[in-house]
């Protein structure tokens, strides 16, 4: 029988620690999880069966759907609970108004009569997952949660590629536009200088078709990197980051010397990584700092400092700087930031993050204009390294 509508209730638990569930901040032990159902046995079986399988770190608790809808708009939920059948509204139809606040939570549709039809209703319907109280185990429950954050997990990263795809076409198209129109322009001028007998300034207009045309090639091989790096399968190793800046500025030592540029690198720490895409990484972010320069003699700095299991490293210039509102934006393909007066394609920051990204880290950056920028990026230490964390 149903108890009457109560107030929620939020309970707190304390499981020991689980595995770390594929594209989830926390262990299955550490979930913010929110249980919908009108009846007080059943809650508690459900608790219990999460307790015992070690998943939830805390419950909150509602029995109807409004108070499900108003606890989604107050915070976010690793995953929810959701009876079937709740009072004056069945959980999948509820389903929809709980999307709406949290859109890519993963939901688990619970209900005393499990069959195949209310199975199919409640994928289509929106749920996550599914589960019977009938079969509401703790192997069950544990299994249904943690298929149901991978899921929803996997949805959202479709959903974020998807949106990057529909940006890249676009700005795809503006940014090959631009050198495809001046090659056709300056072949139109080289022709009619020819027919005119100028040739010297045949000759000059051809060295900018040539000069479109590297545009567009560089573009090309910059896109190529880009979209290797979203297929790559990649085995990670240890790799010593002193070695990397030294390939790295081996690369580039044509701009360093025609700059006069000065790279200063600390002693650094060996890492966890893939030692190729760290010299691209590094070498990116030397020569973004050598291209954006200001007056001055660029001067870059590379250290690295313990960060808990991860080691931090700043790279950074005292170039022409970046405003506050872009900090964000110049990690995105094809964004850039400083108007058109500085070659380069717009891609290198951006293959920098999907480096990172590829190699579980993340990167940031710290800037005001006039005053130099410092790009913040991470990478996993060595299991044994016991360098002291920076304080």
């Amino acid at each position: 029988m149903s108890s009457p509508v109560e107030k929620p209730v939020r309970t707190v638990e304390g499981p020991t620690p689980a595995a770390i569930v594929p594209g989830a901040e926390r262990s299955l032990s550490e979930l913010r999880i929110l249980i919908v159902d009108d009846d007080a046995g059943d809650r508690k079986q459900m608790r219990g069966a999460l307790a015992t399988a070690h998943v939830g770190g805390e419950f909150v608790e509602v029995v109807e759907m409004q108070q499900a809808v108003s606890a989604c708009e107050e915070r976010e939920f690793d995953c929810i609970l959701l009876d079937h059948f709740l009072p004056g509204m069945r959980g999948v139809d509820g389903i929809p108004l709980i999307r709406e606040r949290l859109p890519q939570v993963p939901i688990v549709l619970v209900t005393g009569n499990g069959s195949e039809e209310i199975a199919a209703e409640s994928i289509k319907g929106g749920a996550t997952d599914y589960v019977s109280k009938s079969n509401m185990t703790p192997d069950r429950v544990r299994g249904a949660v943690e298929s149901a954050i991978e899921k929803s997990h996997l949805r959202r990263k479709i959903d974020e590629q998807r949106e990057e795809l529909r940006n890249f076409s676009r700005i795809l198209a503006h940014d090959f536009a631009a050198p495809a129109r001046r090659v056709h322009l300056f072949s139109d001028m080289v022709v009619e200088a020819l027919q005119n007998g100028d040739y010297d300034e045949a000759r000059d207009i051809s060295l900018k078709v040539v000069q479109a045309s590297e545009h567009m090639e560089g573009l090309i091989q910059a896109l190529s990197c880009y979209n290797r790096l979203s297929t790559a399968t990649i085995e990670i190793a240890p790799v010593r980051m002193d070695d990397v800046v030294a390939q790295a500025r081996e690369i580039v030592e044509e701009a360093i010397s025609a700059s006069g540029a000065v790279v200063s690198p600390e002693p650094l720490p060996t890492v966890l990584g893939v030692e190729p895409l760290l010299v691209e990484l590094m070498q990116n972010l030397i020569e973004n700092a050598i291209k954006y320069r200001s007056d001055e003699v660029p001067e870059v700095r590379i250290r690295a400092r313990r960060w808990g299991a991860d080691w931090g490293f700043a790279v950074q210039d005292n170039g022409m700087g970046i405003p506050e509102k872009y900090h964000a934006e110049v990690f995105e393909p094809l964004r850039r930031v400083s108007g058109g007066n500085i070659p380069g394609t717009g891609l290198g920051l951006a293959i920098c993050r999907r480096i990172l990204e590829h190699l579980n880290g993340r990167i940031w950056c710290t800037s005001e204009p006039g005053s130099g920028s410092t790009f913040h990026f991470t990478l996993s230490s060595v299991p044994g390294d016991d360098t002291p964390t920076e304080a």
